[in-house]
């Protein structure tokens, strides 16, 4: 299931092709009817940002155990953007914030830095 859904990324020829979130949310429903873990949930999230917009996004990711999730960075991650998209922007940063705590990687964080420095600046982007 999992290869599928990156098959489904991979069938676009371009960049400028649109993103197949309406397959992908389908390949989704389908690995979460067989594996209902949170880290498969997040990531189903994720798409259900693009397809049904982001207060949905947050619905489903509020409803995960968030005591099980508290030092994945991922979640607070998809959280946080979700937040951000909503214009909830103090509990966008708590959730950056969070993520920074979790995250390692020097890529990450420069990001992550980013995506706090341009919350703090008022000019938030959608990437």
């Amino acid at each position: 299931m999992q290869a599928q859904i990156q098959a489904a990324w991979c069938s676009r020829t371009s960049l400028q092709d649109p993103p197949p979130w309406r397959k992908v949310l389908s390949l989704y429903d389908d690995l979460v009817a067989m594996r209902r873990d949170p880290f498969v949930r997040i990531n189903r999230a994720v798409v259900v940002a693009e397809v049904g917009g982001p207060q949905a996004a947050l619905a489903e990711i509020d409803a995960l155990d968030r005591t099980l999730l508290q030092g994945y960075g991922p979640f607070h991650a998809v959280r946080a953007d979700v937040l951000r998209r909503l214009h909830r922007t103090s509990e966008a940063l708590e959730e950056y914030t969070a993520t920074l705590a979790c995250i390692h990687t020097s890529a990450e964080r420069k990001w992550l830095m980013q995506q706090v420095r341009r919350i703090n600046e008022g000019t938030a982007s959608a990437t």
